[in-house]
């Protein structure tokens, strides 16, 4: 099954954006961890400017669906994604 990353650049105000929507943005991604699909997910720091989402779907609409979704995205403390295919060449999901 292949993977893909799926990369957000993230508001300024990022830190005070995120507050009123964060508990929303884990109920969304929870169930894509329970189920295998999200392998890792969280923010780059200093500055916090940027995040990165690892996925193992079979289909990038997966992806697109989810980042459509995504009360970050939808509530601007996203401003911009891109999702791409990753060929993973070692790693204990390889």
């Amino acid at each position: 099954m292949p993977f893909y990353t799926l990369s957000y650049r993230l508001a300024e105000d990022y830190l005070t954006k995120r507050e009123p929507v964060r508990s929303l943005h884990f109920d969304h991604i929870t169930p894509y961890h329970t189920a295998g699909k999200l392998i890792y997910g969280g923010a780059f720091d200093d500055p916090a400017e940027g995040a990165l989402l690892i996925f193992r779907v079979e289909d990038k609409a997966e992806v697109e669906d989810f980042a459509q979704r995504d009360p970050y995205i939808l509530n601007g403390v996203v401003t911009d994604y891109h999702i791409r295919l990753w060929n993973v060449a070692i790693g204990h999901e390889s």
